[in-house]
């Protein structure tokens, strides 16, 4: 499973050796809140100042509309941010859990096109060792290449609908990071990993070697996602 327990229990980290079983559940719990925390307490604040706000001002129908559109953006990315904070820091969980997160960040398409097709074939990829287990590799392929060509066609549509933001410089700086070098990369790093996997047998003593690969590079992406996901509400 990509998630932080899971990444940080390899070596040479090895976390659940060093911290006592009766306390990993309650330091998760700890964790799990912690990255909740700014999710919720943006949400809640920002709708406490729009009421004040309407309320002193008596806005227009078409004003509100607006309003309404961005409270509504703000709860899908405070959705997927808990959602991500919820697969990331829980102690347990399941790798399909990841779509707690992705259902509402596919709603979030026409606002952020690039970085939902990029969150949404990571996804599918950190599945990839349970694909395999249940032998639905050709299903799999077919989904990602039908997938990102559906995308390839809207982009130009959905990049006429995005909403534009303006971004404080260092906020700018990690967005465009993102869609310039961690979302290249990582499909480089992605492709590669399914190709050495074909050509390259784990070693023996090492079975699993390529399942801990997955849950690391899948873990580096989630957790990138959990901070793009938080700096768009309190950006936009």
């Amino acid at each position: 499973v990509s998630n932080l327990w899971c990444a940080l229990s390899t070596k040479p980290i090895s976390i659940r050796a060093r911290i006592p079983e009766n306390i990993q559940p309650i330091l998760a719990l700890i964790l799990t809140l912690m990255m909740l925390l700014p999710a919720c307490i943006q949400l809640f604040s920002s709708t406490r100042r729009a009421q004040i706000f309407r309320t002193q001002n008596r806005l227009k129908s078409n004003m509100s509309s607006l309003n309404l559109d961005g409270d509504l953006r703000m709860v899908l990315w405070s959705t997927s941010c808990t959602g991500l904070a919820f697969f990331l820091a829980s102690f347990q969980v399941h790798e399909k859990s990841i779509l707690l997160a992705l259902s509402p960040i596919s709603l979030l398409y026409l606002s952020d096109p690039n970085f939902v097709a990029w969150f949404s074939i990571v996804s599918a990829w950190t599945l990839w060792p349970l694909i395999q287990v249940d032998k639905l590799q050709t299903a799999y392929f077919v989904c990602i290449v039908i997938f990102a060509t559906l995308h390839k066609e809207f982009d130009g549509y959905s990049e006429k609908h995005v909403h534009k933001d303006l971004d404080p410089n260092l906020i700018r700086y990690f967005r465009q990071t993102i869609s310039n070098i961690v979302v290249p990369l990582s499909y480089l790093v992605m492709v590669g990993m399914h190709v050495v996997e074909k050509v390259k047998k784990a070693p023996d003593n090492l079975p699993d070697l390529y399942a801990v690969i997955w849950s690391i590079i899948g873990c580096s992406c989630f957790c990138i996602s959990f901070i793009h996901c938080t700096s768009k509400l309190y950006i936009d």
